[in-house]
C-alpha cells in the first residue's frame, strides 16, 4: 500500500492540474423569458422547496407519459403542473394551444434553466443554442 500512495498525486498537484469545468459560485439564477401567443412570459428563479415541486410534477409528467392509456387531457394538466412551478404566467388553456414541438422546447429551456446549464453558457452561445430552439418552436420573435 505506501507503493500505490507514492504513485497518487499529492493533493495540491492534483488541484494545480485540475481541469476546471464548472465555476458554480458563477451560477446566479436569475429570472429568463420567452415569448408565447404574443406576449413575454418569465422563468422565475426558484427555492428549494419549489425544486422539489418541480421534481415531483417532472416526475409525474414522465410517469404518465410510461402509461399506455394516458388522455391528452392527463397529459396537458401534468405538463402544466410541471412549467406552473417555475412560470405563474402560464395557463392550462396556454398549454393546449400549444403544438408539440413548442411544449418541448418550452420543456428543455425550463429543464436547462432550472439545472443551471442556462448559467454557465457564454451568451453567445446561449442565444444561439435558446433562441434558434425557440424559433423552430415558434417560441420567439
Amino acid at each position: 500500500m505506501g507503493m500505490l500512495h507514492k504513485l497518487r498525486p499529492r493533493r495540491s498537484d492534483a488541484e494545480a492540474n485540475a481541469r476546471l469545468v464548472a465555476d458554480i459560485d458563477k451560477i446566479v439564477s436569475q429570472p429568463v423569458s420567452f415569448n408565447l401567443h404574443g406576449r413575454v412570459r418569465v422563468l422565475k428563479p426558484i427555492s428549494t422547496e419549489e425544486f422539489l415541486k418541480f421534481t415531483k410534477a417532472y416526475n409525474e409528467l414522465v410517469l404518465t407519459q410510461e402509461q399506455e392509456d394516458v388522455t391528452a387531457k392527463t397529459y396537458i394538466k401534468n405538463i402544466y403542473k410541471m412549467f406552473k412551478t417555475v412560470c405563474n404566467d402560464i395557463s392550462i388553456k396556454d398549454i393546449q394551444e400549444m403544438n408539440q414541438v413548442q411544449i418541448g422546447a418550452l420543456h428543455g429551456l425550463i429543464v436547462r434553466t432550472v439545472s443551471g446549464e442556462i448559467f454557465t453558457e457564454d451568451q453567445e452561445s446561449f442565444e444561439k443554442k435558446s433562441l434558434g430552439q425557440m424559433e423552430k418552436a415558434g417560441l420567439a420573435k
